[in-house]
């Protein structure tokens, strides 16, 4: 499993097996087997690890991510390609679906915790991922703690990402629009902030202007 993890040839890899231990000729008249048995092992093990992954799916999204967790953390696997290779997946698709359903779905404080808890450990082993959606998933966190009134723990996160990325616009607008749920005095400030921040030339100024007028 470790060398299929490190190469996807099986040819490659019996070609490395026979060579790094110098292996004497084996026939199949003489052994039962011959060299023929690396490849037909090394097939039936990565037949079985696709395997026993997809049966993973019935179990949901969720489970296919914790799976794919635990897998990389005992395996050392930390990169996209690897993942796609040994599992016939597209990892980012399957990041996106998860990040949407638990999105969509996590309704309470414990959950939000244990869901941030997950992604930060999950982005702590795929830096591919942390490089590309870091700054929408501690949205999204931010996002659920907000709507579950924990607004102390959102508006860090909102105001860390503010001080941190050059998409202010992005920020400030998404923060603003999930005060929108609940408190139209906050959406309003928060409104206020980005419009002072951002260039009016932005996209997303006539939407911050808009909510900054809103029931006013």
């Amino acid at each position: 499993m470790t060398l299929l993890i490190q190469e996807e040839s099986i040819e490659q890899i019996v070609k490395k097996i026979n060579k790094e231990f110098e292996l004497k000729p084996y026939t199949f008249e003489e052994y039962g087997y011959d060299k023929d048995l690396f490849t037909v092992l090394l097939k039936r093990i990565q037949k079985s690890l696709q395997s026993d992954f997809s049966n993973v799916y019935n179990q949901g999204i969720v489970e296919v991510m914790k799976q794919i967790k635990d897998f990389s953390k005992k395996h050392n696997v930390n990169t996209i390609d690897q993942i796609n290779s040994l599992f016939k997946v597209d990892l980012l698709s399957l990041w996106k679906q998860f990040k949407n359903t638990c999105y969509q779905n996590i309704k309470d404080l414990d959950q939000i915790v244990k869901y941030e808890n997950f992604v930060f450990e999950f982005l702590s082993i795929f830096k591919e991922i942390y490089k590309i959606d870091s700054s929408n998933i501690l949205m999204d966190i931010a996002d659920l703690y907000i709507l579950c009134h924990e607004n102390e723990k959102g508006d860090r996160y909102y105001s860390y990402l503010i001080q941190n990325t050059d998409k202010k616009e992005n920020c400030y607008l998404r923060w603003a629009t999930i005060y929108c749920e609940n408190d139209m005095d906050m959406a309003r400030t928060i409104a206020k902030k980005g419009l002072s921040a951002i260039s009016s030339s932005s996209e997303k100024y006539s939407s911050l202007l808009e909510i900054l007028v809103r029931n006013s």
